[in-house]
C-alpha cells in the first residue's frame, strides 16, 4: 500500500494514546471500593453519587471540550489534561470530609472529558495524510486495547498488592505520578504536527458550520449506533453461563478477548479497508451486516447447555467483526474533508451525542434482566440489531453524501 505509516508516526500515537490512563483515574474509587469507603469514611449512596458527579460534568465536556481544541493547541490541552488531573489525585490524598470530594470529582469532568478527548482525536488525527486515516485510527484501536489494559492489569493489580500497606489515598498520589510521567513523555518526544500549529481564534461561526454539515450528523449516528456494542457484550457473559452452560472462566475469557486481542488483530483490517477504497463506509457496511446476521442466528439458538457452543462460536464470531468497524468511527470527519481547525468541535459533537447511550443503556439493560430473565437478555439482543442497523443506514447515507459531494466538486 502506497504512503506506508512510519515509525515516527505510530510511536506518536502510542504517546498520545497514553493519556487514555487519564480515565481509570476517578474509577480507582470503584476498583478498590471498600478501601476508599474506609479512606474518607463514606456510604455506599455517597461513593455513588461522587461518580454521579463526574458524570454530570463529563457529558457536556465532550462537546466544550471540543470547541477548546480548536482554539488551544491540541498538545498542550494533552498535557493541562495530564497535569490538572495529577494535580487533583494528589489533592485527593490530603482531602478530608465529603464536600472536597464533590469537588474534586465534578473537576475530573473538566479535566479528563473536556481537556483530553477532543484533542487526543484531534492529534491523532494530525499523526497521518488524508489517505493514511484508516490505518491511524486502526492504530488508535491497537493502542485503546493495550493501554488500559496495561491499566488494568499491570499498574492497578500492583497497586492492589501494595494498597493494605500504604492505603488508599497514596494509591491517588502513585497514580498521579505515573500521569505526571507519561505527561513529560509526550511534552519531550511528541511533536504537534504543523497542521494544527496554526490555530485561528476560535469563532462562533465555526460551530455554526459545524452543526450545518451533514458529514458530521451522519457521524454522531454512526457511533451512537456502533458504541453500544462494548456495553451490550458484557451482558453476553452472564448469558452464556446462566442460560447455556458456559463457565465462568471461558465466558470472562471471551469477553477479555474481544477487548484486546480481537480488537488488535482486527481493527487495523478495518484501518486498510478504509485507506484502500477511500470510503468509512465500507468496513462499516460489513461490520453491521455480518454482525446483525449473526445476532439473528443468536435470537434463534434455544438456551440450554447442548447450545453451549454453539452459542459461543456465534459470540466469538460477533467479537471478531465488531472490531472491524470500530477504525470508522471517526474517519467521516476527515474523509468529508472537515478542516483540521474545526476537527475538535465536530470530534466533540460526534462523541457527545455519540457516547450518550452511557446514560441509559446500562438502567435500560438491567431493568430488562431483572424483570423479565432470559426474555430480558433477548431484547438486548434486539436493541443491538436496531443499533447496527442504524449503523449500516448511516453509513449508506454517508456515502450517498459523500457521492452526491465528489460530483458537486468534479463539476467545479
Amino acid at each position: 500500500m502506497k504512503n506506508k505509516l512510519t515509525v515516527r508516526q505510530i510511536v506518536s500515537v502510542f504517546f498520545i494514546s497514553t493519556t487514555l490512563l487519564l480515565w481509570s483515574l476517578p474509577y480507582l474509587a470503584n476498583t478498590f471500593y471498600e478501601q476508599f469507603l474506609e479512606a474518607y469514611h463514606l456510604t455506599n449512596t455517597q461513593a455513588g453519587f461522587l461518580l454521579t458527579m463526574f458524570g454530570l460534568t463529563a457529558t457536556p465536556g465532550y462537546i466544550i471540550g471540543g470547541i477548546i481544541a480548536d482554539r488551544v493547541r491540541a498538545k498542550l490541552l494533552l498535557l493541562l489534561s495530564l497535569f490538572s488531573s495529577c494535580a487533583l489525585a494528589v489533592a485527593m490524598a490530603f482531602v478530608t470530609g465529603y464536600a472536597p470530594l464533590l469537588i474534586i470529582f465534578g473537576l475530573f469532568g473538566v479535566t479528563i472529558p473536556m481537556l483530553q478527548w477532543s484533542a487526543y482525536l484531534k492529534m491523532v488525527r494530525a499523526q497521518g495524510s488524508e489517505d493514511q486515516q484508516g490505518r491511524i485510527f486502526s492504530w488508535l484501536e491497537i493502542f485503546g486495547a493495550i493501554i488500559p489494559a496495561i491499566g488494568s492489569y499491570g499498574i492497578l493489580a500492583f497497586m492492589e498488592n501494595i494498597i493494605a500497606t500504604i492505603g488508599f489515598k497514596w494509591v491517588t498520589v502513585i497514580y498521579g505520578a505515573i500521569l505526571a510521567v507519561f505527561g513529560l513523555l509526550i511534552l519531550f518526544f511528541v511533536k504537534e504536527p504543523e497542521s494544527i500549529t496554526q490555530e485561528n481564534s476560535f469563532k462562533l461561526a465555526y460551530v455554526g458550520k459545524v452543526l450545518k454539515e451533514p458529514a458530521v450528523w451522519l457521524n454522531c449516528l454512526i457511533v451512537l449506533g456502533l458504541y453500544t456494542s462494548p456495553g451490550i457484550i458484557t451482558y453476553l457473559n452472564p448469558y452464556m453461563t446462566q442460560f447455556f452452560g458456559i463457565s465462568t472462566t471461558l465466558a470472562v475469557a471471551i469477553m477479555a478477548g474481544s477487548k484486546t486481542l480481537l480488537r488488535l488483530i482486527c481493527a487495523p483490517i478495518g484501518g486498510r479497508l478504509i485507506d484502500k477504497t477511500g470510503r468509512s463506509s465500507v468496513p462499516l457496511k460489513l461490520c453491521s451486516v455480518i454482525c446483525i446476521a449473526i445476532l439473528i442466528a443468536m435470537l434463534l439458538v434455544p438456551s440450554g447447555a447442548q447450545n453451549g457452543w454453539l452459542m459461543v462460536s456465534l459470540v466469538v464470531l460477533l467479537c471478531i467483526m465488531i472490531p472491524l468497524g470500530r477504525p470508522a468511527m471517526y474517519t467521516p470527519v476527515p474523509e468529508a474533508g472537515i478542516p483540521m481547525m474545526l476537527t475538535g468541535t465536530a470530534m466533540g459533537l460526534v462523541s457527545g451525542i455519540g457516547y450518550s447511550t452511557d446514560i441509559w443503556l446500562y438502567s435500560l439493560c438491567g431493568n430488562w434482566i431483572d424483570k423479565h430473565g432470559e426474555q430480558g437478555y433477548r431484547y438486548i439482543l434486539i436493541l443491538f440489531i436496531a443499533s447496527l442497523v442504524l449503523v449500516f443506514v448511516s453509513a449508506v447515507a454517508f456515502d450517498f453524501y459523500m457521492k452526491k459531494k465528489r460530483a458537486a466538486a468534479a463539476e467545479k
